[in-house]
């Protein structure tokens, strides 16, 4: 059963796929959802729908909904697969997809930190973190904050004024780099620098 959490989850992104508000995610609504996480063919669209809707009716009821979001949120955290392939998104998705993947992360780690925290890390995320604390959507920024502080797992926790100049010096660094080359390096450097300081 979804807490409270998830259930609000649930319900902000079920009243973003479905457009018309009738209470139903029609295969044009889940396509055109789709459509700004990233590219999605018609073929996917049909799989999906053939996947989710479970009785066959041409749309995805709210509880269909749910039940593939609950069962999906199992398989990502059955395997390392599924956490690798959500920071494969945090790092090279789009603006929509990157926020997802970090509220993703972020309920996994705090869902079970002890088996998430090192795997997370290792995947090398502080840089995309700390770049969509500077550049993401507003939900995107305060979640990148928000796991940012978890994965550090400190034990006296950081003035808010060192946060704010961390994301002062992100923003700094972020907008003097020139070309994807030196981004590479600067965002390793700085995964280096922060990881230190964990």
């Amino acid at each position: 059963m979804a807490d409270a959490t998830e259930k609000a989850e649930h319900d902000r992104i079920f009243k973003k796929f479905d457009a018309n508000g009738d209470g139903k995610i029609s295969a044009a609504e889940l396509e055109e959802a789709l459509k700004t996480l990233g590219s999605v063919t018609p073929d996917d669209v049909k799989r999906m729908m053939a996947e989710i809707d479970t009785d066959g009716d041409g749309n995805i009821s709210y509880q269909e909904f749910t039940d593939f979001a609950d069962e999906s949120r199992k398989a990502l955290t059955s395997n390392d697969c599924g956490l690798f392939a959500l920071v494969e998104v945090l790092e090279n998705g789009t603006l929509q997809g990157r926020e997802y993947a970090v509220g993703s992360l972020l309920t996994l780690c705090q869902s079970n930190m002890s088996k998430y925290r090192e795997p997370i890390l290792s995947e090398g995320v502080i840089p995309s973190l700390l770049e969509l604390t500077v550049k993401g959507t507003p939900k995107s920024r305060t979640e990148a904050k928000r796991f940012l502080c978890l994965l550090r797992d400190s034990r006296s926790p950081r003035s808010e004024f060192q946060l704010d100049a961390l994301e002062k010096l992100v923003s700094d660094i972020i907008s003097h780099i020139n070309g994807y080359d030196q981004c590479g390096k600067a965002k390793k450097m700085l995964a280096e620098m922060v990881q230190v300081n964990m």
